[in-house]
């Protein structure tokens, strides 16, 4: 989940003080969170769980 920028900066943005240590519960909430929003789709796979953006499947097939 480090890679993922938008969530680093999201946090940094809203919630600077938030202590290392639990910044990747903070990080998988906040995932979920957008998941429940339909944001976010999740699919189950071997190792727990694939968060993607609903429209990335389809703007692929654009190009």
């Amino acid at each position: 989940m480090d890679v993922i920028q938008p969530l680093e900066d999201l946090i940094q943005k809203y919630q600077p003080e938030f202590s290392k240590e639990d910044k990747y519960f903070l990080k998988e909430l906040l995932l979920w969170g957008l998941v429940e929003y339909n944001k976010l789709s999740k699919d189950r796979v071997a190792e727990g769980y694939q968060f993607k953006d609903l429209y990335s499947s389809y703007i692929n097939k654009l190009g």
